[in-house]
């Protein structure tokens, strides 16, 4: 298909985290061959019910239909549009404001319409090469919040490149991940992330975290055409990621596995529909290498006894999980016979053992 509309060729990194009333906002990689036309990422575009709406700018009222703005500055700037909505811009973006009558046709009709309006933008130029941005979205904050975030926003940019984008909020202790490709961070507790990934991982305290993965494509196994509409379910992709140090789940999810290696924890995790898996690990106390896990269970016939209190995980041989449950302290249950993968998991000890029942 051909469509002049668009540079076949435009290619970008884009991504959005969301913390509270915060949109962090983040674009890499902008490149076109466009030489006629500017590459522009849009910040707002309100419709103006008077002319006489404003807008304020670094502090400054400013009428919004008249203003006409271009800067680029080596400090951040912080706008407000007509909403109630701030926007604190990166230093050094070439950022445009302006205010007038635009003129378009109705995508319907084609019936030409007119109406004000007030634009806030980012001016890439023409043809650009690996341009990039960086902005924060306030959602109608109060005073208070506008004079706390203008000078000091309250997250970090840890990695902004065509691998990921990763950004650390202190307010509330998340990390965001978008990895576009396998990523290794070179802080924090991910250690590493398969391509075509997003993590959020909440650190409540240090030996408790609360993890979301999720894989934005639906792999249907078909290719759509427009809007059209398919039976096709979409199908389980697993992402693997790695934590440092040793952990186990405290509230688990069916969807995640858990195995350690050198004294990192690989969670595979099974994604699909594009909705998050949401779990929370608690961190093990004792090294793994360290721990006994001989006595954890006693095998006697059809029967397990477990000794101490935990959660334990029953998979056949092919890795379907059979059952999850807690047991208490001294509990015994009965199996069928066969051959059966369990996992036993207490405060103290994790177990991943064959378990062959006659």
């Amino acid at each position: 298909i051909v469509n002049t509309n668009y540079t076949p060729d435009f290619r970008a990194r884009k991504s959005v985290f969301a913390f509270g009333k915060r949109l962090i906002c983040l674009g890499t990689n902008i490149t076109n061959t466009n030489n006629t036309y500017a590459t522009e990422t849009t910040i707002f575009q309100n419709s103006l019910s008077a002319q006489t709406e404003t807008i304020t700018v670094d502090g400054a009222s400013t009428v919004a239909y008249t203003t006409n703005q271009t800067i680029n500055k080596a400090t951040a700037t912080v706008l407000s549009d007509v909403l109630g909505n701030y926007y604190r811009i990166a230093p050094q973006m070439s950022l445009k404001i302006k205010g007038s009558t635009q003129s378009s046709n109705d995508q319907s009709t084609l019936a030409t319409t007119t109406g004000d309006f007030v634009t806030a933008w980012i001016n890439h130029g023409t043809a650009p090469t690996n341009a990039a941005y960086e902005y924060m979205i306030m959602l109608k904050p109060t005073a208070y919040e506008i004079s706390n975030w203008t000078t000091a926003p309250g997250y970090t940019v840890i990695q902004n490149n065509s691998t990921a984008h990763i950004v650390k909020d202190s307010d509330s202790n998340t990390t965001g991940y978008v990895c576009f490709l396998a990523t290794t961070p070179a802080t924090g507790l991910l250690t590493s992330c398969s391509a075509e990934t997003l993590v959020m991982l909440k650190e409540n305290d240090t030996a408790h975290v609360d993890i979301s993965v999720g894989d934005p494509a639906l792999h249907l196994g078909v290719q759509m055409q427009g809007s059209a509409s398919t039976t096709s379910p979409s199908q389980a992709v697993v992402k693997q990621l790695n934590i440092a140090g040793n952990w186990t789940f405290d509230i688990a999810s069916s969807a995640v596995n858990l195995s350690y290696s050198g004294g990192n924890t690989t969670l595979a995790v099974s994604c699909q529909y594009g909705i998050p898996v949401e779990f929370k690990l608690k961190k093990v106390s004792t090294a793994l290498s360290d721990m006994r896990t001989d006595n954890l269970l006693k095998i006697s016939n059809r029967s397990v006894e477990f000794t101490q209190a935990g959660t334990f995980e029953v998979f056949s041989t092919n890795g379907s999980l059979l059952k999850s449950a807690h047991v208490a302290a001294n509990e015994i249950l009965n199996f069928h016979p066969g051959l059966y993968l369990l996992r036993f998991v207490t405060n103290e000890a994790i177990l991943n053992q064959k378990l062959l029942i006659y």
